[in-house]
């Protein structure tokens, strides 16, 4: 069994201003960061898979935030 972390982004604008495209560049980015941190030749792809990156309203991520709990 492979260990699992979740990183929660938030970002508040109107509609359409970027956001979902800017939080996965983000993600990408920390992924990068993470493989060369680590120092051991692993690719960031161990790190970020954009297939698994979900944009959610404000109140569902509260919803899952309580549940969670």
């Amino acid at each position: 069994m492979t260990e699992q972390e979740e990183f929660i982004s938030f970002c508040s604008a109107k509609k359409g201003c970027g956001m979902s495209t800017a939080t996965m560049v983000l993600c990408e980015d920390i992924s990068k960061e993470v493989a060369q941190l680590r120092g051991r030749g692993e690719s960031p792809k161990k790190f970020y898979n954009p297939n698994r990156v979900e944009s959610i309203s404000a109140r569902d991520a509260w919803l899952l935030l309580r549940k969670s709990q």
